[in-house]
Parts: structure tokens; sequence; C-alpha cells
């Protein structure tokens, strides 16, 4: 996907740079040959075929910038097949700010009348699992680690665990990376290491608290690192509403 390719070297990409000129006038060129809309916002995620490696980005063509996320999560998209990639997409979006939505004030922020607990800044979310809902549940193959995950219990050294915390249909506030070994979290963040994970599992749960007004995007990669953790996944990978650049895949 030569059409694609970028200067960006960084996993994740937020400000508005010189580069995100060129990256989106490439990216207009591909659409214009595949019949996807340039106005507004697209998300567009590109996997290489049956593997673990993919990137993706939210651009908002009327501003010709990056975006870091679109903040709707539950978006239609549609697929199709460009050489040895998949590609999902969801074209001419509602523009909306990386802070705001079309949803009210007080829907856009967490409860302030309800303060979190101390911990939940270090914890992958703000209440125990009994405050958690799934949102629109469904059975996955790594079922046992997102129960495990959510609930604090279980060790799964070969799992890495991204959470994106943002308020519901809002800012997104954090992205952290974690491990669960023996029954505890251990914060692959605070180590250097966040980002630095390529090879994604595509299993992924999402999980909501009303009472906060938060919604956490859990999904999973696998631990190992390097040129050799590439691996083979048989499953399609789902549309990502966050910017996430890998030259190896936009080259």
């Amino acid at each position: 996907m030569i059409i694609l390719a970028s200067v960006f070297t960084s996993a994740e990409c937020a400000m508005t740079t010189e580069s995100d000129t060129e990256l989106v006038n490439k990216l207009r060129s591909f659409c214009a040959k595949h019949r996807i809309a340039t106005v507004r916002t697209l998300i567009i995620t590109i996997q290489k075929n049956r593997t673990t490696s993919f990137a993706s980005l939210v651009v908002d063509f009327e501003a010709g910038r990056i975006m870091k996320h679109y903040p709707i999560m539950d978006i239609p998209y549609r697929e199709l097949r460009v050489g040895n990639f998949n590609v999902c997409f969801a074209d001419d979006l509602q523009q909306q700010t990386e802070d705001a939505t079309t949803c009210t004030p007080q829907q856009q922020q967490p409860r302030p009348d309800l303060a979190l607990p101390k911990d939940a800044e270090e914890k992958p979310f703000c209440c125990s699992a009994s405050g958690l809902s799934a949102h629109r549940p469904r059975t996955v193959t790594y079922e046992s680690a997102f129960a495990g995950f959510v609930a604090g219990r279980g060790n799964y050294p070969d799992i890495v665990f991204e959470v994106k915390r943002q308020v519901n249909n809002g800012a997104l506030l954090s992205t952290k990376y974690y491990q669960l070994l023996h029954d505890g979290y251990v914060d692959v963040t605070r180590t250097g290491e966040d980002g630095k994970f390529s090879a994604k599992i595509h299993s992924f749960k999402n999980y909501i608290c009303a009472r906060h007004n938060l919604f956490f995007a859990v999904d999973l990669y696998s631990a190992r690192k390097g040129p050799s953790s590439e691996g083979y996944n048989y499953h399609h990978m789902r549309l990502n509403p966050f910017t996430r650049i890998v030259d190896s895949v936009l080259d």
C-alpha cells in the first residue's frame, strides 16, 4: 500500500504536523481509487491479511489533519480487499472534536459529583467488576482472559491488555497497557513499554461504568516483541476508531 507511505515513526500520532498534510493527500488519492468519500471524517483500519499486524487512521479531511481518535465507538463500517490487505472503513462521518461530541455537556464529562476511588488511575478500571457492564456483550475466543482481567484474577503472561479510557461518547482520557500476572495488575505503561506491542490479538471487549460515565475499550496484544511477534490470525480486524501508525503496514 505504497500510496499510504508516511514519514511517521511513532506508534500513535495525535498532533497536527506538516506531515499530516502529506499523509492526508496520499490518503485522498487512495480513497479516490476505491470510491471512498473524502469529505468530513474518515476512519480506516488496514490489516495485513491473516496476520496480527494492523494500522488505523482517523482523518478530518475538512481540517486536513490526523485525529487521535473518533469519540463515538459504535459505527457501521464497510470492508474491502486491496492486494494482501483487508481494509475496514467508515466514511463521510459527522465531524467531531476530540474532546466533545453531539452529546449534552453533562454527558461529555465524567460525573463530577461522584469522586473516583483514590487508586482509580492506578488500575485499569475506575470500579470493580460489579460496577462495570459489558457493552454489546458477545462471547469471544479469549473470554476467560477478559473475565479474569476485569476481576483482577488469573495469570496471563503471554497477553498485554490495552485499555483505552474515555468519557462515554466523549474525550479520550488515557491509553495504558497492563499484564495480569498471578492475580495482580502490572502497569506495563510505567515500564516504558507502552506502544511497543505490535502483534494484535483480534479479540476485544468494551465496558461501561454508568456511575462515573466512563467507557473502556479493551484490546489484546501478544506480549512477544520484535519481528517474530507477527502471528497468524484467521479473523478480520474490526474498525478501530483510534489512530495507530505502523510503517510496516502503511508503507
